[in-house]
This record gives structure tokens, C-alpha cells and sequence, in this order.
């Protein structure tokens, strides 16, 4: 006999036993201590084959997913286990419930990138009796190169994710793009990522469309349009990257969700929206009905908001044909419904925060008091100090003379007329009084609830020590108990464009009045993002604040040194973080639970962008999952 030969039979001896053995103790491993001991667990290597078919990011739209066959005998219930890969990273476990017997896609989600992922499977059938066992490694593809790196710190509970809508660059030849050419980067696509809690990407979007935006998470699904291209649909994916719905948004006469959806506790759905064929952008709030996608309603908040280029250097004239002819004199970026009333709570890129009715009409507005004064002699809507010296080539020349000159903290005598809304001053008959925003205003108390009338402070010239105005704010959000917190950009605090700012979320409680119109604020709390370090927390656009089931905030101060002009904003104010950071407060503790800090990449190929982070929520992945019948 052939001594290699002999030596080689027997080897392979050893390995058939070695096999069955190994697969015998996978068996008991698996059983629980009363289970029954003749129910027999395939690891599906053997001819049972109740799990096969397994595929990685099956719609092409989700790199981070996959799904697998189950072959079920009977109903029951399939448990996925995601292993952690990394040292203090646990496992990821969910399960479905298998209500019939039949062959159905289980779906992966929570794959770690570019890592071998061990994902395990097991079937438990109607007694409870784990009755099939599986595992397979899944080898996913490395991030896209222009992801940012990001830095955990802190902790919290549960398996929930953090989503954030992520801005991406590419360098392209023709570097005109939709910001105004080579000033800054060029806006290549938006990713959505969700993160666990210690920083590693465990979802991100892979669309087929480049600008799906805002991404707004409704019921487990992603909902957005093609914000650039042209913006006629809304459709929405889930988290497995299939299209959900295709909703035709041009049959309404609007077009473009530029910015918020919003479901309604009725399921309709209130959108920030363009009119077709109107010039002017980001001007009107649309409800569509959460069953046909009917339009319902429509606000024109150029009939109730007022042009304000005279109080903020950055913004030019918004209505002289001769000069800018600004298309965006409103720039409305968030909604909120309070169900109370049946009216709509919107943010301003220009006007700050102002409550509408559903007929349209002005409750309340929330904004510094100088806001009621224009020197207009002519009533053409623009400021006639503005007006002289107004140069499109000099941005100095982009302010109104609304202080004193020889008292920065005191109104110009010239600014008594009053100011009226774009559109112009209402009709008579809709208001019960002759229109000015003084009916409107909110009128701020200090902690002890007395009136803060004193000039400097009600104009919003300067801060007063219980009570601080909110500049170029976003997303409202009315709390569990009644109040409003919104993100406080801070851009041009004080009506002082020239000095560094910071970035806050403001609690405030708004009473109004019997009149049904203006009312009183207080500010009950605040959170000054990285105060002792304000570069490092502040954001001069986009931005967010949610509640939390728990009370907590989910805080985004999403442009931080991702600006329109950045390098103009550096050499201002000095370098700080390129990205964005996200942190969870407890406004009873004061204290930040948990943070995500996401620093920029930056290269030839993939410059810096207007913002880094739009938005961010605090997800379920598995939220609207569930395993597909074949």
C-alpha cells in the first residue's frame, strides 16, 4: 500500500468525525435546558436548508443590509443576531414573528463596513423550541471616501440609532453648481447614515437619487423629494432601500419639499413647498391629505412675514428689481402643527419663529421688536437708509441705518413707520385692527415674570441677563409640557454680523393673549452648545432640536465650519471643527448624556460644503420591517 495514500484516507477519517462531532455539540449548545432533547437543529449545512439564499444589499440602495431565505415548517419566530465586531460593541439581536408556515426574505440590517460580518440565525417554532440554527459571513465594502470620521462619547440606552442627513462633495469641472460657482464646494448628494452609540456606521443610503431631501423618518421611512432635479415627486424608501411610495406633487401646483415634512396627528402631511411658476422660494406651507395627497391648504407667508434686508448684513434687498431682486425674502424652514388650535408653529431663516391660524392670519411672533420699525417714507417696503447706499458689490452697504449713531443700543428716530408684510399691508376686514406687528409681537418677561421693557433689550441690541432672542432659528418643536424649544442658530446675534456668535437651544413659554393675538414669553431654560469652547458648537445654518420619549433633546448643530462662505467665516472668526456635532441633553440634569462628533473629510477630490449635517433623529432601524412572503 501507497504510505501517502494510507496516511491521507485516514486523515480524511479524522476530519468526517471531527465534523459530526463538532456539529453534535453545536446541537447542544443551542438547546435550551427543558427543551426536547429528540427536536433535531440544523446549522443548515446539513439536508434541512430552512435558511439559504442569503444576499447582500438586495435593492441596491442600502450597502449595509441583506436578506435571506427561511423555509418555515410552521409559524413561529426568527431571531437575527448581528455579532459585534469591535471590543465593547454588543451583539445586535431583533426577531420577527412568522405568522404561517412558508418560505419568506428575512431582512439584515446593522452590518458593521468594510468587516467580515458574522450574522446568526435561529428559528424558534409555535412551542418555543429553537428548532434550526444558521450562520454566514457577510463581507461589506469600505465607507465611501468622503464620509466623515466620527467620535463618540458618552452612552446611552437601548439599541436606537442616530440618523443624521449628511452633506456630500465631489469636485466636478463645472463648478457653477447651485450655491454660485468656485466660492465654495460643489453640493454632489446627500447620505443618510445612522451610527450606533459608539460611533460606527451600521446604515447609510445609496440612492439612485443624488438630492433626496430633507429625509424626514415618518413611520420608519425615509421621505423626501429630488430636491434639485426637479423636485415634481415625493417618494419615500425604507430602511431596506425600497421605494414606498411615488407621490406626484406637481398635480397640487407646488413643487420641491425644500426643507420639512411634517405627519399631523389627523396623517396629513404639512410641507415647506414652492408655488410653480412663481418666482419666489421657500414662501408656503402645503397640507396634503394623508390618504389621497389631495391638497388641503396652503399658507402664502408672504402675506403675513415681513422683508427684512435692512437688519441683517447677509441678506440683500429682496424686492427692487433695479438691484438683487432676492427670490427668498422668507426662507421658511421648519413646521409644526399644534393640534390645540389647528394651527401651524413655522421657523425663519430671516423672520425667526411666528404662529399662524388655519386661515392664514398672524397669532403670534416671536421676534426682536425692531422689527415693527422701517424708515420707508415712500412705503415701497424698503428701508430708505438701505435704499441710498445699497451696492451689490459692497456688503457693508447691505445694512439699514435702524441704530443710533452715536448710541448703538437705541433705535434711529428715523425707523417710526411701521413695517408691513411682503406682500403688503392686509386687507381691511382681516384683522380687527389696523395692521402693524406690534398686535403681534410677544412681549418678553424676566424669571420672575415681570415685563422687560427697557429699549436695548426689546429691540434685541443686546442680550438681557434672563432673556435672550433667538436669531435665524430652526425647527419648532411644542414639548410634552406646552412649551417651544427651536434651535437658536445665533447667526447675527444682536444684529451684529461681525462678531462670533454661538449656537443654543432655547426652552420658551409662550402665553397668549384673550385677544387671540400677540401674547407673553418667558425663557425658561437653555443649552449653549460647547459654551466654554463656542467655534466648536456653533452653527450658522440648518441645525435641529427634538424631544426624546424621555424628556431628553436630541441636539444637531449641523454646520460647524461648513458654511456658504467658509473661508470668509474663517478668516472672521477663526478655525474651528469642519462637521457637525450631535449630543443628547437632559435639560433637568443639564447635563449632555451623549455626544457624536463628525469632523469633515476634506481633499482635493471632495471639498468642504455649505453643511455637513442637516438633521438628525434617534431611530428604531427595524421601525416598518418586517420579512416578505414569497
Amino acid at each position: 500500500m501507497n504510505f501517502k495514500k494510507t496516511t491521507s484516507f485516514f486523515f480524511l477519517l479524522f476530519l468526517v468525525f471531527s465534523f459530526f462531532s463538532c456539529s453534535s455539540g453545536k446541537e447542544e449548545d443551542h438547546h435550551d435546558d427543558d427543551s426536547d432533547p429528540d427536536t433535531e437543529i440544523s446549522d443548515d449545512h446539513g439536508s434541512d436548508h430552512i435558511f439559504s439564499n442569503i444576499k447582500l444589499n438586495p435593492t441596491g440602495n442600502a450597502p449595509l443590509t441583506g436578506i435571506i431565505d427561511l423555509d418555515a415548517q410552521t409559524k413561529g419566530e426568527v431571531e437575527v443576531t448581528v455579532t459585534g465586531i469591535y471590543r465593547d460593541v454588543p451583539d445586535f439581536s431583533y426577531t420577527f414573528e412568522i405568522e404561517e408556515a412558508g418560505t419568506y426574505e428575512i431582512p439584515i440590517l446593522g452590518l458593521f463596513a468594510d468587516a467580515e460580518n458574522l450574522v446568526e440565525f435561529k428559528f424558534f417554532d409555535n412551542t418555543g423550541d429553537e428548532t434550526a440554527f444558521h450562520s454566514e459571513i457577510l463581507a461589506t465594502a469600505p465607507l465611501p471616501l468622503d464620509f466623515p470620521d466620527a467620535t463618540a462619547e458618552g452612552f446611552y440606552e437601548g439599541d436606537e440609532f442616530i440618523f443624521t442627513i449628511y452633506t456630500r462633495t465631489a469636485l466636478d469641472e463645472d463648478l457653477e453648481g447651485v450655491y454660485g460657482g468656485g466660492q465654495i464646494s460643489y453640493l454632489a448628494a446627500f447620505s443618510g447614515i445612522a451610527y450606533d452609540k459608539y460611533g460606527n456606521v451600521r446604515w447609510y443610503s445609496d440612492f439612485p437619487e443624488d438630492d433626496v431631501f430633507p429625509m424626514e423618518i415618518i413611520n420608519g421611512e425615509i421621505w423626501g423629494c429630488e430636491w434639485l432635479d426637479p423636485g415634481d415627486y415625493i417618494f419615500s424608501y425604507d430602511f431596506m432601500g425600497n421605494r414606498t411610495k411615488n407621490i406626484d406633487l406637481s398635480q397640487t401646483g407646488f413643487f420641491n419639499i425644500h426643507h420639512d415634512i411634517f405627519k399631523t396627528g389627523e396623517g396629513n402631511y404639512l410641507l415647506t413647498s414652492d408655488k410653480i411658476g412663481s418666482f419666489f422660494v421657500e414662501d408656503y406651507i402645503i397640507e396634503l391629505s394623508g390618504e389621497t395627497f389631495e391638497l388641503l391648504r396652503k399658507w402664502d407667508l408672504k402675506e403675513t412675514m415681513p422683508d427684512v434686508p435692512d437688519l441683517f448684513r447677509d441678506v440683500p434687498i429682496s424686492n427692487d428689481p433695479a438691484n438683487i431682486y432676492s427670490n427668498d425674502p422668507i426662507h421658511v424652514n421648519a413646521v409644526w402643527h399644534d393640534k390645540t388650535d389647528d394651527s401651524i408653529i413655522i421657523t425663519m431663516q430671516r423672520n425667526g419663529m411666528a404662529k399662524l391660524a388655519s386661515d392664514g392670519t398672524l397669532k403670534w411672533f416671536l421676534f426682536p421688536h425692531v422689527v415693527k420699525y422701517i424708515d420707508d417714507e415712500n412705503g415701497n417696503g424698503i428701508s430708505d437708509s438701505l435704499e441710498e447706499k445699497y451696492d451689490l458689490e459692497d456688503m457693508s452697504t447691505w445694512l439699514g441705518d435702524f441704530r443710533k449713531e452715536d448710541d448703538p443700543l437705541a433705535l434711529n428716530e428715523n425707523y417710526l413707520h411701521y413695517r408691513m408684510p411682503f406682500a403688503g399691508k392686509p386687507e381691511e376686514g382681516v384683522y380687527p385692527f389696523d395692521f402693524h406687528y406690534g398686535h403681534f409681537l410677544l412681549q418678553p418677561l424676566d424669571s420672575s415674570g415681570n415685563k422687560i421693557t427697557e429699549e436695548k433689550y426689546l429691540m434685541g441690541f443686546k442680550d438681557h441677563d434672563d432673556f435672550r432672542w433667538s436669531f435665524r432659528p430652526h425647527t419648532p418643536v411644542i414639548l410634552k409640557n406646552g412649551n417651544i424649544i427651536l434651535f437658536d442658530n445665533g447667526l447675527a446675534r444682536n444684529f451684529d454680523p461681525m462678531n462670533p456668535s454661538f449656537s443654543r437651544v432655547a426652552e420658551y413659554e409662550i402665553i397668549e393673549d384673550e385677544s387671540g393675538y400677540g401674547g407673553t414669553v418667558r425663557q425658561v431654560s437653555e443649552y449653549i452648545i460647547r459654551e466654554d469652547e463656542p467655534l466648536e458648537g456653533w452653527s450658522i445654518v440648518v441645525s435641529d432640536v427634538d424631544e426624546l420619549p424621555d424628556g431628553n433633546w436630541l441636539v444637531t448643530s449641523g454646520s460647524l465650519g461648513s458654511v456658504l462662505f467658509p473661508d470668509m467665516f474663517f478668516m472672521m472668526y477663526g478655525n474651528g471643527p469642519i462637521g457637525a456635532y450631535i449630543a443628547e441633553y437632559d435639560p433637568v440634569a443639564e447635563k449632555v448624556m451623549f455626544s457624536l462628533t463628525l469632523r469633515r473629510h476634506i481633499s482635493d477630490d471632495h471639498p468642504n460644503s455649505p453643511f455637513s449635517a442637516y438633521r438628525s433623529e434617534k431611530i428604531n432601524l427595524l421601525d416598518g420591517i418586517v420579512p416578505v412572503k414569497k
